[in-house]
């Protein structure tokens, strides 16, 4: 067939089939065709024309995936708050770890002052306020750059028009 893009070869479900002749009739020209049907959907549980179907070949279906799908969310949802949980104390226990080390070092440059040596504790006292600074910032430039992520994983607010009686913020 002429129409095929270049390169695709007809099947032979393309072709006509052809009848043999009629008594007294011209001969007939059949043509087949192949026709796929695909359906997709996204979620634990199908649209409701499926649920209908599934119901009428077997009972109970429709509620049994209802229940696994609620077992996953249920699930995914403990797993979740674990995570959650172990992210919030893993950062708990940094910040009483490193506020006991800063707490040891600023100890160590008081008695380095105290027993004579006051450059070397002033100089670790510099050095120490020199780190936190740098944690700080640091930590709160990843804070930024995970938010801007976030911000852009996020679909967009759609707009709403301001109406006349409503407050805008520019007054």
């Amino acid at each position: 067939m002429s129409d095929d893009p270049p390169g695709i070869e007809p099947s032979p479900a393309d072709e006509p089939v052809r009848s043999p002749p009629l008594p007294g009739d011209e001969a007939h020209t059949v043509f087949s065709a192949l026709v796929r049907t695909s359906y997709e959907y996204q979620g634990p549980v199908p649209p409701p024309a499926y649920l209908r179907e599934y119901e009428e070949i077997c009972p109970g279906s429709a509620q049994q995936m209802f229940t696994m799908a609620e077992g996953q969310a249920t699930h995914r949802q403990e797993l979740e708050a674990v995570v959650i949980m172990g992210k919030d104390r893993r950062a708990t226990h940094g910040l009483y770890i490193g506020g006991l080390l800063a707490l040891i070092v600023l100890v160590l440059a008081f008695v380095l002052i105290l027993t004579g040596r006051s450059v070397a504790g002033f100089g670790i006292l510099i050095g120490e306020a020199a780190t936190l600074a740098g944690v700080f910032v640091y930590g709160r430039s990843e804070q930024r750059r995970e938010r801007e992520a976030k911000a852009r994983l996020a679909p967009p607010r759609p707009f709403q028009p301001s109406l006349p009686f409503q407050a805008s913020d520019d007054t």
